[in-house]
C-alpha cells in the first residue's frame, strides 16, 4: 500500500522553497550554484545528497528581494514577485 502524505505541498517545490520576495522551483533547478553565488545575503544554499542536487532558500528572513538569484539563474528556477502577488496563482 502506497503511503500519502500530509502535506504534498513538499513535492512541487515551490511552495516551501519561498521568501517574502522570491520562489524556487527546485524541479527547474540543474545544481549550477549560481544562484548561492550571487546572493550577497546568504538566503540560498545547497543540497547535495545522492540523487537530490539543487539549491534551496535556508534563510528567508534574510532575503532583500535585490534579485540578484533571480538574475544569475540560467534556467529560470528562481521567480521574483512583489509582496502583494501570490507566486501559486496563475
Amino acid at each position: 500500500m502506497r503511503r500519502r502524505h500530509r502535506n504534498r505541498s513538499h513535492r512541487h517545490g515551490v511552495k516551501r522553497n519561498t521568501t517574502a520576495y522570491i520562489a524556487l522551483n527546485t524541479r527547474l533547478c540543474k545544481a549550477c550554484w549560481k544562484c548561492v553565488a550571487a546572493c550577497p545575503k546568504g538566503v540560498m544554499g545547497k543540497i547535495d545528497f545522492f540523487f537530490h542536487r539543487h539549491a534551496r532558500i535556508i534563510n528567508p528572513e534574510d532575503c532583500t528581494g535585490c534579485r540578484a538569484c533571480e538574475k544569475a539563474c540560467p534556467e529560470g528556477a528562481i521567480v521574483a514577485f512583489k509582496r502583494t502577488e501570490d507566486p501559486f496563482k496563475g
